[in-house]
């Protein structure tokens, strides 16, 4: 009987040493997914970052007054084209 008890320490030992080791890559492999996870968060801001300064520069930061837009736009129309096309500049004879 005090040999059985003696085995079953010496069994139980040896799994808790297996089960220190388990719980100990267990936790080593959780910490690494979780640094992969918050690293890829963090590049993925960085890049956020990086899209929002560039398209910052392409977009106009001033407000644009769209009726004196669309005159200027349609007046330089005009300058552009020929004069037998600009129906203000064609004569009819026969008038």
């Amino acid at each position: 009987m005090a040999e059985l008890k003696q085995q079953i320490k010496i069994m139980l030992a040896k799994c808790l040493k297996c089960n220190r080791k388990v719980f100990l890559m267990a936790g080593i492999l959780i910490l690494i997914i979780c640094l992969i996870f918050l690293g890829n968060i963090l590049w993925q801001s960085i890049n956020d970052t990086r899209l929002i300064a560039s398209l910052q520069q392409q977009v106009a930061t001033q407000v644009v007054d769209m009726k004196m837009w669309q005159e200027i736009k349609k007046e330089v129309e005009l300058k552009k084209q020929p004069p037998a096309a600009n129906e203000k500049l064609t004569r009819n004879p026969f008038e």
